[in-house]
This record gives structure tokens, C-alpha cells and sequence, in this order.
């Protein structure tokens, strides 16, 4: 995207030898392709959020609670997302919560997206969490806030909330099931709260500077299992 060409730099950038030596046509053409297969997958995906979304209500439902119940089935929002789709939890939260959207909000942050573009002059990413996102604060990509943050089920970061400060996910082992704790920037913890003094003595066998203590950040499928 070219903004405020005069006309001689525009005859310049006509000139055969300037074009073939800018490559002006080719790279015009792959950013167009760029931005375009960005718009197909956003399109696709805000698809696959409504139907997931309508899912999602019905296995809520007295009536789908009603024939799991006869037909011996247990499952948790987690198992209905794994076991029917094969998506984790925190994905299928993220599409649910998509796919509840009206379309005035969709088609305000495909709005904000494109004004971007303008402005910059370069293809803006289309993403369903910086979506979410924009719904809340009506901002695009606010600063200081995490990379990879899903909404949970039923709760979901508040505007107030800030963004996440600090985030330990730790693996299970002997067959036990992992947790993972979030600090919020507001000081709140998320998370299973029994598990921090476990936590806080595991860390304790640590000394400053030692070499073999390692943080992992939250998985995108799982940081919001908790």
C-alpha cells in the first residue's frame, strides 16, 4: 500500500527498468494474496465459532443432559470439547465465546483492523483472541498484556483485571494430573489455590542463581483448565 505518491514519483515507479528492479507487480501481488488468505481463515474460523457456539448451547441443555443421563454419559465442558472435536479447553472456550458475538462486533474489529491497515501500511493479523479482546476494551493490541491468553470457562478476564503477571504451569507426574496458577496484575490468583504452598515448597530447594529451575508458560490448549 503506497500513500502519498506525487505524480513524478509515481512516473518514476512506472519506468520498466524501476518496476522490474522493485519487483513492484510480484510483491504487490503476494501482499494482496497475504492479506486476502488472512481474511479467508478469519472468515472460516468466526464459521467454526458459531457452530460450536450453537454445540456448546445444546450440551448445556436439559435436554442433551437428559439423554446423557440415559444413555450413562459423564462428560465435563472439558471431555464434550476433547472427546466430540478434539479441541482443548481453553480453544473451544475461545471459539464458544466467538461464535456468541453478534455480527455488529465482528464487523466493528474487521472495521478497527482495516483502519489499521490504512494507517500502517501493512497486512494487520486477523485473531480470534485479539477479538475477544477488542470487544472489551475497544482497543487494538493493548500493551502489557500476555501472549496466548484464552478465556476460561465462565471466567474470563475482566477489563479490571489487567492481564496476567505471572503464569507457573506445572506437568504432572506419577499419573497425577498438571495445574497451573496465574497472578493477576490486580494481585488476584486464578487457579487451584490449595496447590500454592505445594507450589512455594517445591521452589523452596532453590537457591539464588541456580542454573537448573525452569518456567514454563501456560500451554495454549490447557492454561485455562483450572
Amino acid at each position: 500500500m503506497i500513500n502519498n505518491v506525487s505524480n513524478i514519483e509515481k512516473a518514476f515507479l512506472s519506468l520498466p527498468l524501476v518496476a522490474e528492479a522493485f519487483a513492484t507487480k510480484e510483491i504487490k501481488k503476494l501482499n494482496a494474496d497475504f492479506v486476502n488468505a488472512q481474511k479467508s481463515k478469519f472468515n472460516k474460523s468466526i464459521t467454526l465459532a458459531k457452530l460450536v457456539a450453537k454445540a456448546h448451547a445444546w450440551f448445556t441443555s436439559a435436554e442433551c443432559k437428559e439423554l446423557m443421563d440415559t444413555e450413562g454419559i459423564d462428560w465435563t465442558v472439558e471431555d464434550f470439547y476433547k472427546k466430540t472435536y478434539g479441541f482443548g479447553k481453553s480453544y473451544g472456550n475461545r471459539l464458544k465465546q466467538v461464535g456468541n458475538l453478534s455480527d455488529e462486533q465482528i464487523a466493528a474489529y474487521v472495521e478497527e483492523v482495516e483502519k489499521v491497515e490504512a494507517e500502517k501500511g501493512e497486512p494487520q493479523g486477523r485473531d480470534l483472541k485479539e477479538l475477544l479482546k477488542f470487544t472489551k476494551t475497544g482497543a487494538m493490541n493493548s500493551e502489557g498484556e500476555g501472549e496466548g491468553e484464552g478465556e476460561g470457562e465462565g471466567e474470563g478476564e475482566t477489563e479490571g483485571d489487567g492481564g496476567t503477571w505471572i503464569s507457573i504451569s506445572v506437568k504432572g507426574r506419577g499419573g497425577e494430573k498438571g495445574y497451573a496458577l496465574r497472578v493477576m496484575m490486580n494481585g488476584e490468583l486464578k487457579g487451584d489455590a490449595s496447590r500454592l504452598g505445594e507450589l512455594m515448597e517445591a521452589l523452596s530447594v532453590f537457591s539464588p542463581g541456580s542454573q537448573h529451575l525452569e518456567f514454563e508458560g501456560l500451554d495454549e490448549e490447557e492454561d485455562e483448565d483450572y
